[in-house]
């Protein structure tokens, strides 16, 4: 005889989860199919579920229920419905689960990652441009400049108040000392905000230095 018939067609599908049995059936088997279902399976209680309120918890992500799906041991699917949604608790596809709660933190950290790799290139974007306009204006002066920490202060020397003012410099400073921090990892990554205002500085150095040629 098979287990199906043996179970009788009103039982779908039996788990066994920690001490409790888990009964999925059409309708409620008799106290005398569950006792004997318990001792067959060596279970301490058993739990019957009809299929309407089982579908409906599945829906309404009962995690009880989910969490004795996919750490329950199956003895009986004759649907294999539980089996199936076993597996896509277990793929993260089943929302009010910790591994579909990881699979959206997994995404989330990837498109933080993305962002911060788009803030990093902007910021290189500003710095390199704040950097090549300095060196040009001093260029013009006859001075080459290999290091870039030592471009604020030569601009000093040579350009202050000569097309170029301390808050222009200072702007450049600012800039180069920023991505010289970040580099170095003394200061942590920029927020947009502060992207944006260097941005605006940049553009402003680069407009003054501009006007000197």
């Amino acid at each position: 005889m098979s287990k199906k018939k043996s179970l009788g067609g009103d039982i779908k599908a039996l788990w066994l989860y920690q001490d409790t049995l888990h009964v999925l059936a059409s309708e409620r088997p008799s106290g005398k199919a569950i006792q004997d279902l318990q001792e067959r399976h060596k279970a301490g209680k058993a739990k019957v579920l009809l299929m309407e309120a089982f579908f409906r918890d599945v829906m309404e992500y009962n995690t009880k229920l989910l969490v004795s799906i996919r750490d329950g041991n199956i003895l009986f699917d004759s649907l294999d419905m539980v089996k199936v949604i076993g597996i896509n608790i277990r793929k993260g596809l089943m929302a009010g689960t910790k591994e579909m709660l990881l699979r959206k933190f997994m995404s989330i950290q990837g498109e933080i990652r993305e962002i911060e790799s788009v803030k990093n290139q902007v910021f290189d974007n500003i710095y390199t441009s704040c950097l090549e306009a300095a060196q040009a204006a001093l260029t013009a002066k006859g001075k080459i400049v290999l290091v870039p920490r030592n471009i604020p202060e030569l601009l000093r020397v040579f350009l202050l108040e000569k097309g170029l003012e301390r808050t222009h410099i200072k702007y450049c400073e600012e800039i180069i000392w920023t991505y010289k921090a970040l580099e170095h990892k003394k200061i942590a990554s920029l927020t947009g905000k502060e992207i944006d205002k260097l941005a605006r500085k940049a553009e402003l150095f680069r407009d003054a230095v501009k006007r000197i040629s």
